[in-house]
């Protein structure tokens, strides 16, 4: 796959900051100076979601994805260039969008039937190729803070996963571990601290120790009751490695407090966009399906991040027409792939492509209704109906995926029937040989009446 590396910039409103709970989003990403203007925090990310395995066009954006990207990139703060390239890492890159967002039946990549078992190494591995949170950038704190901050400033403008900043990264989760026992920190700093421990092991891939440290720090702030929006985000990323985390259960209790307990955090849109990121690997092994979307949905939905609910349902939206990109080419393939024709299983995974592929219909139509209630400018309202029309090229392309299914079920019991008869055939030629029972039976008496006469003859010696 093409990885073509962007760098964003992600629009943060100044505010006061050092008063903010600890736990909190503003209390790492808002700067901390005294001026109160805007922050840009620079974020390597990929232009693929992970997961999808289809390269739809030759690495470059189609007109549809660009302005899609631009739409979301202006609706973030950004303009010209910026716009698009910010908004098209959002949305998960130009390479997946381009074959989402332009509609088509041809067959794209020829699939085979494999068994999607969960690989947490493969996981690990893709995740190198999704966005996640920035270092912080507020440097205000205790002693601890300050000095791990100071050595987090040595990272560049690469990756994160680069080796470089993967070393700096590490030396700065040494640094707390070994000053942490002799620093003397209230509450606050303590979750301040365990926090931002978490987020590193976050962004070191060791998700085990991210949530174990988040817990920690969730913990601490019920006890104060204080907010815990930004732990409750890396627990929530964090759970959706294990394999066979209740996704719905983690959305509900994590994911959900973490937006709409902090709702004018500037970072939302970003937030959603880790998340599914994840929720959209974990549809490679079946854990995840269209629920899991739908429930973001309700999420984006909520009357106290309406600020936001365009940009967040664009971003759910487009993950919603690359899943149904990828169920349909499934279907178009293996119905057609003569080689595994024959067998059953083919059958049986296209029908649960269309299942799935209905299922997305339904919440690609669900988010067109959520869009038509919010109060939107003459763009908005297009990209709207750009969707809608999408959506009923999609539609329409059910009866075209109902008729190969039907013909490849056909073709299989035509096969079937055709294997029955020809042995039946084979059977009329060569007949079973019949077990000689009357040659059991006859031998079988012979044994008895010698045991008999033996006995006696035995006693008369």
């Amino acid at each position: 796959m093409n990885i073509i590396k962007l760098t964003i910039l992600l629009l943060i409103i100044i505010n006061p900051v050092y008063g903010e709970e600890a736990g909190t989003f503003a209390n790492f990403y808002v700067e901390s100076n005294v001026f109160g203007w805007i922050s840009i925090v620079l974020i390597g990310v990929s232009t693929v979601i992970a997961g999808a395995a289809i390269l739809f066009s030759a690495g470059t954006a189609s007109p549809v994805a660009v302005g899609i990207g631009s739409y979301i990139g202006t609706l973030m703060g950004y303009s010209g260039v910026m716009a698009t390239t910010a908004g098209l890492a959002l949305l998960g890159g130009a390479t997946i969008i381009t074959g989402a967002l332009t509609f088509g039946t041809g067959i794209v990549v020829d699939y085979q039937i494999t068994q999607n078992s969960y690989d947490q190494a493969q996981f690990l591995k893709h995740s190198k190729e999704m966005l996640t949170l920035p270092i912080p950038v507020n440097k205000n704190g205790s002693n601890l803070y300050e000095n791990t901050l100071q050595i987090l400033e040595q990272t560049d403008k690469e990756s994160f996963y680069s080796s470089n900043n993967q070393q700096i990264i590490q030396e700065a989760i040494y640094y707390i571990d070994k000053k942490i026992w002799s620093s003397f920190l209230n509450d606050e700093e303590n979750i301040r601290i365990n926090t931002l421990q978490s987020l590193l092991y976050m962004l070191v891939n060791d998700y085990t120790k991210a949530k174990k440290l988040a817990n920690y720090a969730i913990k601490q702030a019920r006890r104060i009751k204080i907010k815990r929006t930004l732990p409750a985000f890396i627990y929530a990323i964090s759970s959706l490695y294990e394999q066979n985390v209740d996704i719905q259960k983690i959305t509900r209790d994590y994911f959900s407090y973490a937006i709409l307990a902090e709702a004018d955090n500037r970072l939302i849109p970003l937030l959603f966009a880790i998340y599914m990121d994840r929720i959209m690997y974990r549809f490679n092994d079946s854990l995840a399906n269209e629920s899991h979307l739908r429930q973001l949905v309700n999420i984006a939905d909520k009357k106290s991040i309406k600020t936001y609910a365009v940009a967040n349902l664009t971003l759910i939206i487009v993950r919603y027409f690359t899943r149904l990109k990828l169920e349909q080419q499934v279907i178009t393939s293996l119905s057609q792939n003569i080689i595994i024709k024959d067998n059953p299983e083919t059958l049986e995974n296209i029908k649960k492509s269309f299942m799935a592929y209905t299922e997305l219909l339904n919440g690609v139509f669900q988010i067109s209704q959520s869009f038509l209630s919010l109060e939107m400018n003459a763009e908005e309202k297009q990209k709207t109906e750009e969707f809608l029309y999408l959506y009923n090229k999609y539609n329409d392309d059910k009866n075209r995926l109902e008729n190969m299914i039907a013909e490849l079920e056909n073709y299989q019991i035509n096969a079937m029937q055709a294997n029955l008869k020809q042995s039946q055939t084979i059977s009329q030629f060569h007949p079973k040989k019949q077990a000689n029972y009357g040659l059991f039976i006859f031998v079988g008496i012979f044994i008895i009446l010698f045991c008999i006469i033996k006995a006696p003859l035995k006693r008369q010696l």
